[in-house]
């Protein structure tokens, strides 16, 4: 069971009997590429009034098609506030080398009725990471930092990007494990699994409404979760799962 909830602004790594270190470090050759034809394209997010965030997640989306074994992820933040603007300078996620690909679809800026394309003004770095456990290399992690400068207060920025690829031992069958409640969301989040057979879930802490459909041959399965505010954490023992997740099969 894979869990494709992947850190975005802050990561923190415990070292108990593992440790990790950079072994590459350098400027990437990504180029900006189309998005895959399969995915859905969902409304652009509306700003509200008012917001209690200074760096707002408007709309997050997370489609996953497991013939073509992809990932799409896209993103839209509201810089609220200066400081808001101030917390922003870069994207970065997490992937694995050894299986997964990554294309880079978009980063734009909104301002007003106008759409800043930054194809062409992004610093793009990769970083190889060697893990160890006990002094013995077990795995390699790779994380992809994209850098942009010019963002105003005001601006909402849209960033997109597609993981494609999977461990050997997860070929063959849907096998996804899935949360979608983010502390920062202050709109929409949109998930939509796609899968050769018909799509089976079991939610934890939650009764999500699921939409099936048919789309060019294979079985869609979609929800979609709104909050806007932020999430209660409760004093839970440690054996209880507070959040809300959802496994697909």
């Amino acid at each position: 069971m894979t869990n494709y909830r992947k850190s975005f602004f802050y990561c923190i790594i415990f070292q108990i009997i593992f440790s990790s270190q950079v072994i590459a470090q350098f400027k990437s050759d990504f180029k900006v590429k189309p998005q895959p034809t399969w995915i859905k394209n969902y409304p652009v997010p509306k700003l509200k009034k008012e917001y209690d965030l200074d760096l707002v997640l408007l709309q997050e989306e997370f489609q996953y098609n497991d013939k073509t074994e992809e990932v799409f992820r896209k993103y839209y933040y509201y810089l609220n506030t200066l400081k808001g603007v101030n917390q922003i300078k870069l994207f970065f996620f997490w992937y694995e080398p050894e299986f997964e690909d990554i294309k880079i679809h978009n980063v734009n800026f909104h301002r007003g009725k106008k759409t800043i394309i930054l194809d062409r003004k992004l610093h793009i770095e990769k970083e190889i990471y060697e893990k160890q456990i006990g002094g013995t290399l077990y795995a390699n992690d790779g994380k992809i930092k994209i850098f942009f400068e010019g963002a105003e207060q005001g601006d909402i920025i849209e960033f997109s990007y597609t993981e494609k690829g999977r461990q050997p031992d997860l070929k063959g069958s849907l096998s996804l494990n899935y949360s979608p409640v983010n502390d920062k969301l202050r709109g929409i989040s949109y998930t939509r699994v796609l899968n050769t057979k018909p799509i089976s879930f079991h939610s934890i802490n939650w009764n999500p409404k699921i939409i099936y459909s048919k789309f060019d041959q294979l079985f869609s399965a979609e929800f979609k979760i709104e909050n806007d505010k932020s999430v209660a954490h409760f004093k839970v023992p440690s054996w209880y799962r507070a959040k809300k997740e959802i496994y697909f099969f």
